[in-house]
């Protein structure tokens, strides 16, 4: 299940739970993701005028560090996964993210607006 929404600047935010992607304690996306996020490589290669960004985020655990570094690696995992499948990684932005939702994963579709090229490429963190 993904949530999808639009943003007030554009933006369209989809959300679903890191489970969808990844197994527990695995920044290794799951096989039975991998064709939805082909077509999503494949759709957004057609609006070359977007930013993707990636946060993904990792359960709580007592280990911080380790929570972190788990969520880096799948968001790594996942901006990877959509250079292999042709999407050009100058438009790829990831990073790990502390949230209060702890195992989510972001995709934020930034539109690159004339005059604000900038704010499409700023973290959404």
């Amino acid at each position: 299940g993904w949530q999808l929404s639009q943003l007030a600047d554009g933006t369209i935010r989809l959300e679903t739970t890191s489970a969808f992607a990844f197994d527990v304690d695995s920044a290794e996306l799951r096989a039975s993701s991998l064709d939805a996020y082909a077509k999503f490589a494949k759709a957004a290669k057609a609006y070359s005028q977007t930013v993707i960004h990636i946060a993904a985020t990792a359960r709580d655990t007592s280990q911080p560090n380790y929570r972190q570094s788990l969520a880096d690696r799948r968001a790594a995992a996942l901006a990877a996964y959509f250079d292999g499948q042709g999407l050009d990684d100058t438009r790829l932005r990831f990073e790990g993210v502390a949230a209060s939702k702890p195992n989510s994963l972001v995709i934020l579709i930034k539109p690159i607006v004339a005059g604000a090229e900038p704010q499409a490429w700023m973290s959404p963190s």
